[in-house]
C-alpha cells in the first residue's frame, strides 16, 4: 500500500494512483474510475463519504486522479481508487493518507 504525505483537514489535493506496474504492455485504462475512503486509525468521521470529491482517468500516464477534501485531524484513512482496463481487468490500489495540521 502507497503512504500519502499527511494533508491539512482544510485543503483540497489530488492523489495520484499509478497502475503502469500492474498492467500488461498491451493494456490502458478505461471506462469510469471510483474512488472508496475508509477510516484506518482515529475517530469516527461522519463526513467520511464526501471526502471524494472527483475521480478522472489520466489514460495518457495510465493514472487514476483522485481529488479529496477535509478528513479529520488525527485520523488516517485508505483511499482506494479502481478502474477498468482494455483487456476486460478491474485493478484497485489503495494508499494511506494521515491528516494532520
Amino acid at each position: 500500500m502507497k503512504h500519502f504525505p499527511s494533508k491539512n483537514p482544510n485543503e483540497t489535493l489530488v492523489l495520484t494512483f499509478g497502475f503502469t506496474k500492474i498492467m500488461r504492455s498491451s493494456e490502458t485504462l478505461t471506462g469510469t474510475p471510483t474512488a472508496v475512503v475508509s477510516l484506518s486509525s482515529g475517530t469516527t468521521d461522519p463526513a467520511m463519504g464526501s471526502m471524494v470529491q472527483d475521480v478522472q482517468l489520466d489514460v495518457a500516464n495510465n493514472n487514476v486522479l483522485v481529488k479529496l477534501a477535509g478528513g479529520v485531524q488525527g485520523n488516517t484513512y485508505v483511499i482506494e481508487a479502481r478502474t477498468a482496463t482494455t483487456l476486460g481487468q478491474t485493478p484497485a490500489l489503495a494508499g494511506a493518507l494521515p491528516v494532520s495540521q
